[in-house]
């Protein structure tokens, strides 16, 4: 339940109470009287111990939910009282509400307390403004619109007065919570924040005349005040500030409206067209880059990005490195996919006179221009191996129970690259290997293994359990030339020969099956 207290009337005591209480007066509350007249110091530490004490128990109990506070802020506003247990009574002296059109905190209830869960209505004019909720325990607590409670109280110190200090951007009807650093009597703070102090005048100023925040741009305004006490040059960044009791200061910036025309670009990246280098063509995969602005994402391509952003500092992020793929055709080795990699660095940028750079920040003055600079760091090149296995010439494959004939795993070539050993070939039925290497990487070629299968086959009208690979060549084909090696079965298994990598290159394994190293 809640109540407002101005509106709690007190019962007349009738004139026999009033007789028996005349009797108490003398005979107990003046003797001792005398008793707390004689020890003033201790009774002034058991009050200012007491509201101390007070103040943290309740911060400690909202925090825990008791009572939660929601800040509902329809258009007919309200906050939300939630009790899980016995109720506690919540005193409130005010609640404020910021207005956006008068730049100062309003009164829009006070003197009301909460007995137990229920909803506490608020002016329409609070509608999607943040809230102040100051009890009369000394706790200030700020909601912004539609969320739970959040306390910047600390423990009090006896016989001090808070003095809470945030700050907020106006931006038009909007207000927006900041983040801004200040200093207080010679205390550096983040707001919001909160000092305790005893009454009397202190220094305060803002330590930015600028702010930034998703992409908007805040001047300093001014700086308002309620409560006990007040600012005494509300428009200066350092300012004088008199304290006589709890008060409540906030820092205000206004929010830069005019826009201008951004165009984004990049150089050294190909992200369209085809390249023709002879007979080769190549074709770049990806059209487009990320490119994150204010921590929006877009997508910037070929024709670059126009965006319209506001006066002052933006956030941009070029997306760094950049990895472009690249399709070839070519006669030697037909299309292939992902052919190439291409590994892309940011080396630099280009601006107009309006735009200016600072790390991952733009400052914007006018229309202008922003073009970030691109270098390749690494060139990979796919090495592609894949199996042919064949019959003897004019024999014939009548059935069998398992593949043969093709693209069929398991024949692997012995390699060193890098000086590591690396067995090349498919481990899959009719799925070539890819692998990437830098340009310019050696093959060395050392050996090539043999295989068998088993299973039931039969060929020219034989019927056969078991077969054997018998490698025959190894043909190297590169987009633009053809370099073929073939394997000495006399020599075998010396088949010793390299070749380094300068474009996509196809490795194909030839190999006739025979039984047991005799040819069917």
């Amino acid at each position: 339940m809640i109540v407002n207290v101005s509106k709690v009337k007190r019962g007349v005591a009738v004139a026999v109470f009033m007789l028996i209480m005349i009797i108490v007066l003398v005979a107990v509350l003046v003797p001792a009287y005398f008793v707390f007249e004689s020890t003033p110091s201790y009774y002034q530490q058991v009050h200012y111990s007491g509201e101390s004490q007070l103040q943290g128990y309740q911060k400690q109990e909202v925090f825990k939910g008791e009572p939660s506070i929601y800040y509902n802020s329809s258009e007919s506003p309200y906050l939300e009282f939630n009790y899980s247990s016995v109720p506690i009574v919540f005193n409130i002296s005010e609640v404020y509400y910021f207005s956006p059109t008068s730049s100062q905190w309003v009164v829009a209830v006070n003197n009301t307390m909460v007995e137990g869960s229920g909803d506490l209505p608020l002016p329409t004019s609070a509608f999607n403004n943040p809230i102040l909720i100051v009890t009369s325990a000394g706790n200030i607590f700020f909601l912004n619109p539609n969320s739970s409670i959040a306390s910047v109280s600390t423990v009090a110190l006896a016989g001090k007065s808070p003095v809470y200090i945030l700050a907020v951007g106006l931006n038009g009807t909007n207000v927006i919570p900041l983040t801004a650093g200040i200093v207080f009597n010679g205390q550096t703070a983040k707001t919001p924040e909160v000092f305790y102090v005893d009454p009397g005048t202190y220094t305060l100023s803002a330590e930015q005349s600028q702010v930034f925040i998703d992409g908007l741009t805040g001047n300093f305004y001014q700086w308002t005040s309620v409560g006990s006490g007040g600012v005494r040059s509300p428009t200066s960044m350092s300012t004088g500030v008199s304290v006589s009791g709890p008060l409540i200061i906030t820092l205000e910036y206004k929010m830069v409206f005019t826009k201008y025309e951004v165009t984004f670009s990049e150089s050294g990246i190909p992200l369209n067209g085809k390249i023709q280098e002879g007979t080769v063509s190549i074709c770049p995969v990806n059209s487009t880059i990320t490119l994150v602005v204010d921590n929006k994402t877009y997508q910037l391509g070929p024709n670059g990005l126009t965006l319209d952003l506001t006066y002052g500092y933006h956030e941009v992020q070029f997306q760094d490195p950049v990895y472009e793929y690249f399709n070839y055709d070519a006669p030697s080795i037909g299309k292939v996919p992902y052919g190439e990699i291409q590994e892309y660095k940011i080396s630099g940028n280009v601006t107009n006179s309006n735009v200016s750079v600072s790390g991952e920040y733009i400052f914007v003055s006018g229309n202008g221009e922003f073009s970030e600079k691109y270098e390749s760091s690494e060139v990979l090149y796919a090495l592609i191996t894949e199996n042919h296995f064949y019959l003897p010439k004019g024999s014939l494959l009548e059935q069998n129970s398992t593949p043969i004939l093709g693209d069929i795993a398991g024949q692997l070539i012995e390699t060193e690259i890098d000086g590591q050993t690396v067995a090349l070939g498919p481990t899959k039925n009719f799925e070539n290997e890819t692998l990437y290497y830098p340009s310019g990487t050696n093959i060395q070629v050392n050996n090539d293994y043999l295989t068998s299968i088993s299973g039931k086959f039969e060929i020219d009208l034989s019927y056969y359990k078991d077969l054997l690979s018998n490698p025959t060549l190894i043909e190297v084909y590169c987009a633009g030339n053809m370099v073929s090696h073939k394997v000495n079965i006399a020599n075998y298994p010396d088949v010793s020969f390299s070749f380094t990598l300068y474009s996509p290159t196809l490795l194909v394994n030839q190999e006739e099956w025979n039984e047991g190293g005799v040819t069917l």
